[in-house]
């Protein structure tokens, strides 16, 4: 099996078995988080706030990581709705991204064995930058160079 068929097969075990994405309701619209041990205290805030009725919009981007063995998987974002995707990186080599799009617009990134790729990631997410496809999958492109901008 191949690192990226491993890498397929993680992110829909984990979906199942972790139960990924959950939802709170925390106001309008549908507030959508992954379930991780750090998520669900912002979850709890969140839920405590909007009872109180002082909770504004909630805009923080989701993230994930899990160590499997060798493999470290993080995500940034929610890339259910993606409707394409490139690769950073070489799946081979056992290190590589997927970065996920709806339509033009960076929604998610998923990383195997590139937490630079991820820590970039989620402040570009936060951050509302946009990344064109062409250049996530460019590895000459210096991501880190482009928040600076």
């Amino acid at each position: 099996m191949t690192l990226f068929a491993r890498y397929e097969a993680l992110i829909a075990g984990l979906a199942l078995f972790f139960g990924i994405v959950g939802a709170v309701f925390a106001g309008t619209p549908l507030r959508i988080l992954v379930d991780s041990f750090g998520w669900r205290t912002v979850i709890l805030f969140s839920a405590a706030a909007t009872l109180l009725g002082t909770q504004e919009a909630y805009r923080a981007v989701p993230w994930f990581w899990s160590d499997q063995g060798d493999v470290k998987l993080q995500m940034v974002g929610l890339s259910m709705n993606a409707t394409a995707s490139v690769v950073r990186g070489k799946p081979d080599d056992g290190a590589f991204s997927v970065f996920h799009y709806q339509g033009d617009r960076l929604v998610a990134i998923d990383s195997v064995n590139r937490a630079a790729d991820h820590m970039v990631g989620r402040r570009m997410l936060a951050a509302g930058m946009n990344l064109p496809p062409e250049q996530a999958a460019d590895e000459s492109v210096d991501l880190k160079a482009l928040l600076k901008k």
